[in-house]
């Protein structure tokens, strides 16, 4: 099924690109007035032509977010070639990785992330991945390690988001009301206005609600319905023809039910008869049937859970830049904060059985700066050169409870109002990461045709970890064990980068590219210590290779981006578990370590393209191939050879269809399709498990939208329009007997209207 899918993808691509090739810019009544648009990105800390940076970048414009309806990471990162995502919730966070590099163990990201050139997320990227996107310019995405410019834990590439600014020559007020399946409503606004000839503000704001797909016919009922809402104020000053201040302060509220999703145990006889068992073993029986209406999925189902599971986030977002502008040379200081706080309540076992349940809360507060120094001269050669500092904490505090049936011994309780919970397990964490960098860039125009991109960043970083639990079944209640000293580590790492360019025709180059990165080390448990494994884990290492092209052709009605790389791992950081009983484990549960796997590889390739068929039609397609290896890892005494890196899906095609026809001068209608096929994974863990493998999966969405007198806009759309149901996340096998969870978007329609007025002042 993968290879005919597949193939699909590829027959859908090929007329596409094909078409665009052949059709000659003749078709068009006005050849100069069709045109793609010309992209500027941020990537090496300056504005310059993506197509002229020596790296592989997905950017995505505001009308391209817009005609998404992008709210969020899973919104778009779908469209990125190479990029694996799963969702493991609003607590777990949306992980994301790129050509293979992805955070399968250790404690610190493998994919940077910046909002406005502040970069967060050295111990938690998807706490801020996980924030709402509302007013926001250009997101940026970067393959392939990024250590030069974007530092620590950028292993795997970065994102870049980037908001709308202030505008002191322009008012702007764009009101958006959405209206969909499941009681979902959306309201956003936006306003910008100049508050005096050198001062400007931007608003913007949004609440969302919905009923939710999912309802829980188990005693504690509700659904899976939220309330969200959040709002951002930015400010800009041009203090004086040199000087330009910019501040901004945003927060949200998060409050959802229960998750989105269920599991893909009860779908299974098999699986089904296990869980059964599993809860004999422990003296009880289903009192009723458990039925989770398989043949529907999570597109209007049910589940049964006697816990009324909630997550409720905060989180605070605040920057502000001083640019001061010397001609040849700009001086930028950069500062941001972010506090990100989050509680969670799961039903483990989810049953309507008081059973297992946890109470989860975590906290991460992030302050970042930069210094930062950029020429501007007219001549071949330019840089850019700064300081940056990163203070980041993550807190983290875990309760688990049984039911009181399995303390006692008594016969299981049908719901938790009835029979209640006693405590089993209190879990503590802190984790601090504090990171010094100095970089510097350098672009040198050899000639009219080469140019060379070359740079470095020395990075000193500071780490401190420490945790501790106990579990105890037999002795409620339980007090918070007293954390032990913290864990003390240092890294000092030299990030090289070097990047050639040849522009062997107008508008078309090649570039060669070497580039690095690295990942901090950390200690291990104490526990798994104490069974003689590894106290240290050391820093992993990784190498890019990369070759790649970059055109526009036929007039700028066809750009075509393609990249192939070699990426060479050094001491992976990978999982492993000890399970209860085992190895001298007596703790009651599954202990787990990290420990460095030696060698591994990423290979493969990117290839995206978009062609303006004629003045309406647009065609984009992407695809992308990675193939992820360890080459070998001593695990138990056992040492084993090549086999796959987790969580990484080897394909991944995007395709996109955009026709827009006017009906008169004031009135035009825009069609479009969006398909993605997503390659089957396997999510975590060295040794093969079979039940944390995902199978693929495609889906479609489609929209059509008519615009009038500039102003007002509605749009109907169906997201999820075959009504696919696929898995992105896979719950603990061990624990709970969750398995596979089916988080689908469910099949989605709804109608959104826009109404927008502004001009300059």
């Amino acid at each position: 099924m993968r290879q005919s899918q597949l193939m699909s993808a590829g027959w859908l691509a090929t007329p596409m690109l094909a078409l665009a090739i052949n059709t000659p810019a003749s078709a068009a009544e006005d050849t100069d007035s069709v045109v793609l648009e010309a992209v500027v990105v941020t990537a090496q800390k300056r504005q310059e032509s993506i197509q002229s940076v020596p790296i592989s970048i997905t950017a995505l414009g505001s009308e391209q977010l817009e005609a998404m309806r992008v709210q969020g990471v899973e919104d778009y990162v779908y469209s990125i070639p190479n990029a694996t995502f799963v969702n493991s919730g609003p607590f777990w966070g949306q992980t994301v990785s790129f050509r293979g590099i992805s955070r399968i163990s250790g404690k610190y990201e493998v994919v940077s992330v910046a909002v406005d050139d502040v970069s967060f997320g050295a111990i938690s990227s998807n706490t801020i991945l996980a924030s709402h996107l509302v007013d926001f310019e250009r997101i940026e995405v970067l393959r392939g390690p990024q250590g030069t410019l974007s530092g620590r834990n950028a292993l795997g590439g970065s994102i870049n988001l980037v908001t709308a600014q202030p505008n002191p020559n322009e008012y702007q007020l764009k009101l958006t009301g959405d209206f969909a399946r499941f009681g979902t409503t959306l309201g956003k606004a936006v306003l910008n206005t100049p508050l005096s000839d050198t001062l400007a503000m931007r608003v913007s704001a949004y609440t969302e609600h919905s009923d939710g797909a999912i309802k829980n016919i188990g005693p504690a009922g509700g659904s899976s319905g939220y309330d969200y809402s959040g709002g951002r104020v930015a400010f800009r000053l041009l203090a004086t023809d040199r000087l330009t201040l910019d501040a901004s302060f945003g927060t949200e509220q998060r409050n959802r039910n229960f998750d989105n999703w269920t599991t893909g145990d009860f779908t299974d006889p098999a699986i089904q008869a296990a869980n059964t068992a599993a809860l004999a073993s422990w003296g009880g029986t289903y009192l009723n049937q458990v039925d989770f209406f398989k043949d529907v999925g999570n597109n209007g189902a049910n589940v049964k859970k006697d816990i009324g599971e909630f997550t409720r986030v905060e989180d605070t977002l605040a920057s502000f830049k001083a640019t001061y502008d010397l001609g040849e040379h700009q001086i930028q200081l950069i500062y941001g904060h972010f506090d990100y706080e989050v509680r969670y309540r799961e039903d483990y076992d989810q049953t309507e059985y008081a059973w297992w349940m946890t109470d989860r809360r975590n906290e991460t507060q992030t302050d970042s700066a930069e210094l930062r120094f950029t020429s501007n001269y007219a001549g071949p050669i330019n840089w850019v050169a700064g300081i940056s500092y990163l203070d980041e904490t993550f807190k983290t505090r875990a309760e688990d409870r049984i039911g009181a049936w399995a303390h006692t011994g008594g016969t299981p309780s049908y719901g938790g109002v009835d029979g209640g919970y006693v405590p089993a397990y209190i879990g503590l964490g802190y984790d601090q990461m504090q990171s010094l960098g100095f970089f510097a860039n350098l672009s040198w125009n050899i000639s009219d045709t080469l140019r060379l991109s070359a740079g470095g960043r020395y990075s000193i970083e500071d780490t401190k970890y420490a945790s501790t639990n106990v579990f105890d079944i037999v002795n409620p209640p339980l007090v918070d064990p007293v954390m032990p000293a913290t864990t003390d580590g240092e890294i000092k790492e030299f990030s090289p980068r070097v990047a050639l360019n040849y522009d062997f025709a107008p508008d078309q180059t090649t570039y060669v590219q070497y580039s690095t990165g690295y990942r901090a080390g950390y200690g291990n448990d104490s526990r798994t210590v104490a069974l003689g494994k590894p106290a240290d884990v050391d820093p992993e290492y990784l190498v890019n290779y990369e070759i790649g092209y970059k055109g526009r052709l036929l007039d700028d009605r066809l750009t075509v981006s393609a990249a192939v790389f070699y990426m060479d791992y050094d001491d992976l950081q990978v999982p492993l578990t000890i399970p209860n009983g085992t190895e001298g484990n007596t703790s009651g549960f599954t202990l787990g370590y990290d420990m460095n796997a030696g060698s591994a590889h990423t290979q493969g390739f990117e290839l995206e393209t978009s062609a303006l068929v004629s003045d309406g039609l647009r065609l984009d397609f992407g695809v992308g191939y990675t193939e992820a290896v360890i080459d070998q890892a001593d695990i138990n005494g056992v040492r084993y050879r090549d086999f796959d890196i987790p969580n990484v899906r080897p394909w991944t095609v995007k395709a996109a269809a955009t026709y827009t026809t006017p009906f008169t001068n004031d009135l035009q209608a825009t069609y479009r399709l969006d398909y993605t096929w997503q390659d089957e994974l396997y999510w975590q863990g060295l040794l093969t498990n079979e039940g944390y493998f995902i199978d693929n999966f495609q889906t479609v969405d489609l929209s059509a939208t008519l615009k009038a007198n500039r102003h007002w806009s509605v749009s109907a759309y169906v997201t999820n329009a075959l009504d696919e149901k696929y898995y992105e996340s896979i719950g603990w096998v061990e624990v709970g007997f969750r398995g596979r969870m089916v988080y689908t978007p469910p099949r989605l329609f709804g109608l959104r209207v826009t109404y927008e007025i502004g001009g300059s002042k």
